[in-house]
């Protein structure tokens, strides 16, 4: 069922390729619990991009996705995606701290799938306040270089 060799993403592979032959329905009870930790896989690997290129390349690759859109939408679908994996990937260098990173990424999002822009920067910004005010970091404007 699950593609092993993918490094990281099976789940979504597998979810994508389960939509493309038929549809989810919303089910409103928690059904599965997802336990993260800091030695967690997704914890790791979020802040490389290149992790996400040979999942990327599976889900796209994929004849049944083929089949169900046409070159044009499977093209937007894929933009798409890359700007949710460049959005994704700001928000771990967030709050891990890599804040060049996270910038780097977060313009990379809006630049790959702009439609996306006003949602990321919502999102960014609240989860940067969140940051602040849980953390409470000490963050010198004069001194360049530092948080980084």
């Amino acid at each position: 069922m699950f593609d092993a060799t993918l490094l990281m993403g099976e789940d979504w592979e597998f979810y994508c390729r389960v939509a493309s032959v038929g549809s989810f329905a919303f089910v409103p009870v928690v059904c599965l619990h997802y336990r993260q930790h800091d030695t967690s896989m997704s914890k790791g690997i979020g802040l490389r991009l290149e992790s996400y290129a040979r999942f990327t390349e599976t889900l796209f690759a994929s004849e049944s996705l083929a089949t169900r859109f046409h070159a044009q939408e499977r093209s937007r679908l894929r933009r798409s995606h890359q700007s949710h994996v460049h959005g994704f990937i700001a928000i771990r260098a967030l709050e891990a701290r890599a804040y060049g990173k996270s910038l780097a990424a977060l313009a990379a999002a809006i630049r790959t799938y702009p439609p996306r822009a006003v949602e990321y920067l919502a999102r960014y910004g609240w989860i940067a306040l969140q940051s602040l005010l849980v953390s409470k970091p000490k963050l010198r404007l004069d001194a360049p270089g530092r948080g980084e």
